[in-house]
């Protein structure tokens, strides 16, 4: 190929470019665009006719109202060129009926996706396998607290539930339970407990085939941590459901 034929190869694909954008603008022109365009017509017939209300030119020549078609489609017709796809919206977050998406924004206007609230139970939420082997969006972070090895019991039977110093009770304590599997896998679950009110009672330890009552009564943990009775386990069937799904 010579640089001719290279030349008029370069320049055919311009021009055939050009005019799919040209027609994809005149396509969509508004209404506005037609009305504008037509003030070029009755403004230079007023002009002819020598009528003062053809357009609003300085010379009278109604020329103005014309330009005002001519440079709206320009404008068409770059914006085709320039950018011709808009870009599209890559987040798929969608809030449901019941679990709400959270945002980080930004005071410049940026945005990013901060987790999820559980509107119906008015509790932040992640989704975490549940005991029941479904994944579900579980209370953790502020809303949760661990349950620890320690008990009010003498048998070591009942848990408490464990914050740190001075921070506010949790509505819910998590316990990690550990499923079995048919093929012998183990798997990590999260089972919800309701958390009750504050202990401060004699702390134990231990477990229930040998449990023993700490030798201060549980001074030196309440040194760091506050303690709370735990309720009855929450049915995992309280808790939004979810599925993985794959794009095809």
């Amino acid at each position: 190929m010579n640089a001719k034929e290279g030349l008029k190869l370069v320049f055919g694909s311009g021009v055939v470019y050009v005019v799919m954008a040209a027609c994809a603008s005149v396509g969509t022109m508004s209404p506005s665009d037609t009305s504008a365009g037509a003030g070029s017509s009755s403004g230079t017939a007023a002009s002819a006719s020598g009528s003062s209300s053809g357009g609003s030119g300085s010379d009278g020549s109604g020329s103005s109202g014309g330009s005002t078609g001519d440079d709206s489609g320009g404008m068409s017709l770059l914006d085709a060129l320039t950018d011709p796809v808009r870009a599209a919206n890559a987040d798929t977050t969608q809030s449901g009926s019941r679990l709400k998406a959270k945002y980080y924004v930004g005071s410049d206007g940026s945005k990013q996706f901060a987790g999820w609230h559980d509107s119906m139970l008015n509790v932040d939420c992640v989704f975490l396998l549940a005991s029941d082997a479904t994944t579900r969006c579980l209370p953790f972070g502020g809303n949760a607290t661990i349950i620890g090895g320690v008990f009010p019991d003498s048998g070591c039977t009942q848990p408490l539930a464990v914050t740190s110093k001075g921070c506010a009770p949790a509505t819910y304590a998590y316990q990690v339970n550990t499923l079995s599997a048919a093929s012998g896998c183990a798997t990590e679950s999260f089972r919800i407990f309701q958390v009750g009110g504050a202990y401060s009672g004699a702390i134990y330890t231990g477990t229930p085939a040998n449990c023993s009552e700490q030798p201060d009564g549980g001074a030196t943990y309440r040194a760091t941590d506050d303690f709370y009775s735990v309720g009855s386990e929450v049915a995992p069937s309280t808790f939004v459901a979810a599925t993985v799904q794959t794009d095809p």
